[in-house]
């Protein structure tokens, strides 16, 4: 997303919007892959409910905005937004309430409403997400939207969720079959251990550190000479928001919470 003078009525609009993004523990540990963009689709749409809706309701995004939000260009534009929403009606999370013995699979959006004439998309979660989302009243994470929106990997994000609900105990141990499908990486992929550490954590470790409100470190854990979890140290990151990056951070989430405007 590309920061313009001409945002900045907007961002005095948003100022009074929500800048957190409230998810259910068991929703943030669910197992599930979306690509960088429809990502940053959930973040923008979950930032828009209010903790005091009852009802999931659609919420209107504009389809230049909707480009910025998921840096799509190009002649095909409508076509590439539109498989992003198809896919995360396609695509399914698998949850398991707290306390109860049963699963819960769903896909992440109920409907898109593109209105060609008016250049917007109105979109809305699945009903069966409500649980994890709305009035919640335990077991609950927010996180700053700016944190989220600046993150480039959808593993950083993913990590960053992970971590960041665990932030008042100061630490966290995942196996790598756990935290590979958190991140909904295939066995396939980064079978060297090496690969995956260098591809997803060590560069998860760099944009959180740099880019986040928590500072993380972490040491592989062996089993038999063979590193089976990794556990993460957890700390308030004492340079947040301190940097020109971490200002633009700011001002790019009130822009993404005035989307709508």
């Amino acid at each position: 997303m590309i920061l313009k003078s001409s945002k900045k009525k907007r961002i005095e609009q948003s100022s009074e919007k929500n800048e957190l993004v409230v998810q259910h523990n068991n929703l943030m540990e669910a197992r599930y892959r979306l690509s960088l963009q429809e990502k940053r689709l959930v973040i923008w749409l979950t930032s828009q409910i209010q903790q005091t809706d009852d009802d999931f309701k659609e919420h209107v995004l504009s389809i230049k905005e909707f480009a910025e939000l998921t840096d799509v260009r190009g002649d095909r534009l409508y076509s590439e937004l539109q498989a992003i929403t198809r896919r995360l009606m396609q695509r399914i999370i698998s949850i398991y309430p707290i306390g109860e013995d049963r699963l819960i699979q769903v896909a992440w959006l109920g409907a898109a409403d593109y209105k060609f004439d008016k250049g917007t998309v109105s979109i809305s979660f699945h009903p069966h997400l409500q649980p994890f989302i709305l009035n919640l009243k335990s077991h609950f994470t927010a996180l700053n939207l700016s944190d989220l929106i600046g993150l480039q990997s959808v593993y950083s994000i993913r990590i960053f969720e992970l971590l960041k609900q665990y932030e008042s105990i100061g630490k966290r141990e995942i196996s790598l079959k756990d935290l590979r499908e958190y991140c909904g990486i295939s066995s396939d992929k980064y079978k060297k251990f090496n690969d995956f550490k260098k591809r997803i954590v060590e560069s998860a470790k760099k944009e959180i550190n740099e880019k986040t409100d928590i500072s993380i470190s972490y040491e592989e854990v062996k089993n038999s000479r063979k590193i089976t979890s990794i556990k993460f140290s957890i700390k308030s990151n004492p340079k947040y928001k301190q940097t020109e990056f971490g200002k633009s951070q700011q001002e790019k989430a009130s822009i993404c919470n005035g989307l709508h405007l």
